[in-house]
């Protein structure tokens, strides 16, 4: 008679039909952990957001701190300025770069009203920020074929 049925011929589970169980309880129980710890951060995150806009009355006002804009980059390179028109806020920075073997410099048209910089060489930069509101050209003392403009806004 098989070892899986008895006496009475009623079905017996054998011992690897057991061994077989466990093994796919542990693994799809491990496979469910890990679904669970990955999704985890997601959900935390969801949850801690707030679930409606708050109103005035619960939290103070606060102005909204000054955010000084970020440097603007500009390049010099084949004997032109790039670009050669740029357009920025009062208080921005400009950044030239001197990609030529030739130095350079970036020199206001009317003295005295924008940047003044001494010559410069290849890969040397030169930084200037504009305070004031207006159209500043500037052009290269040694190359005064080479013209840019920066244009200020509040």
């Amino acid at each position: 008679m098989p070892a899986y049925l008895n006496s009475q011929f009623t079905l017996r589970r054998p011992i690897e039909y057991n061994n077989v169980m466990k093994k796919y309880l542990i693994f799809f129980g491990i496979v469910a952990a890990a679904a669970i710890l990955m999704f985890l951060p997601y959900a935390l995150r969801q949850s801690n957001a707030p679930s409606s806009p708050a109103s005035s009355s619960d939290a103070e006002i606060k102005e909204p701190a000054a955010v000084q804009p970020a440097a603007v980059k500009a390049d010099i390179s084949g004997f032109k300025f790039a670009p050669a028109k740029i357009t920025v806020k009062k208080g921005t920075t400009v950044e030239w770069t001197n990609q030529d073997s030739a130095a350079h410099t970036i020199t206001a048209d009317i003295a005295g009203t924008g940047p003044d910089s001494e010559l410069f060489g290849k890969n040397e930069t030169y930084r200037y920020t504009f305070n004031d509101i207006g159209v500043f050209n500037y052009h290269c003392k040694p190359h005064p074929s080479m013209k840019g403009t920066v244009e200020v806004t509040e």
